[in-house]
């Protein structure tokens, strides 16, 4: 029989699995997998084929920094510089954009990012080298002062102005909401505890894990009641060794309280505008 951690990381693999199922993000998974293999069987191909035809191997480098070229010229507009300008800009308030999902985890996890940690299980094995104590100052660290994170109000606040158009183009804001509506994760969250004819369109969010204690465990999103009225939720449970399941019960709580009082007073509720 599995343990409460095994049977937790088996459903979220599985979670994870299911979103390839998806129209928009298999897609893209898809998509964008083809286009790594076409650009790493050039890396490969094109110096090799140089090489053969005799040409200078300082011609090939600078080739290969062309190559690389408008990427690095790209940081300079996008990346999370850019997502922390449009924050600023856009005054979300109390959210913090890091240095990117990998350096995060690795940084959580006690390790430095190396690109072949993004080869199969090789980030998880490098991890499981760690010793415990590593692993627990790491944790630490990154629960004293995450550099990456939000309130839940902002979290809320800005669902609720991205609802109403105000943070992205019209085109972008429908993408984005879409993509939202179409998750499959976090089936014991705030989906479990929607009436019938309720919708529901969120992001879930898991930090990772150490022993019975975990980082972060989150679900947030707008919540859409069948008279059309939508409302922004976001519960949001912090450093916790809380069992799984009281985690996803709590969060179920916050989605039925708020539910409830939409049913039991609907002239009040036209008033709600986003719920922490």
């Amino acid at each position: 029989m599995l343990s409460g951690r095994a049977s937790a990381s088996l459903r979220s693999f599985r979670e994870s699995l299911a979103l390839l199922a998806t129209r928009r993000f298999g897609t893209f998974w898809f998509a964008s997998l083809l286009s790594s293999i076409g650009t790493w069987a050039q890396q490969v191909a094109e110096p090799w084929l140089l090489l053969t035809l005799g040409a200078s191997p300082f011609l090939i480098g600078l080739d290969s920094f062309a190559t690389d070229a408008p990427v690095w010229l790209l940081t300079l507009v996008g990346g999370p510089s850019a997502v922390r300008r449009m924050i600023q800009a856009k005054r979300l308030g109390e959210i913090r954009f890091g240095p990117g999902e990998r350096q995060l985890q690795a940084g959580t996890a006690g390790l430095t990012w190396q690109p072949a940690y993004a080869i199969g299980n090789a980030f998880q094995i490098a991890r499981s080298r760690l010793s415990p104590d590593a692993r627990k100052a790491a944790l630490d660290r990154y629960v004293a002062d995450p550099p990456d994170g939000a309130a839940p109000l902002a979290i809320a606040d800005a669902l609720a102005r991205l609802a109403r158009g105000e943070i992205l183009s019209e085109t972008s804001t429908r993408i984005l909401l879409d993509t939202m509506a179409s998750s499959v994760t976090g089936r014991a969250r705030l989906r479990a505890a929607l009436p019938p004819g309720w919708k529901i369109a969120h992001k879930t969010g898991t930090g990772q894990d150490l022993g019975a204690r975990n980082a972060g465990f989150n679900d947030v999103g707008l919540l859409t009641a069948p008279d059309g009225r939508r409302y922004a939720l976001a519960v949001m449970i912090g450093d916790s060794t809380r069992p799984i399941r009281e985690r996803q019960m709590l969060i179920q709580a916050a989605a039925a309280a708020l539910t409830q009082y939409v049913q039991a007073h609907p002239s009040n509720a036209a008033g709600l505008n986003s719920l922490q």
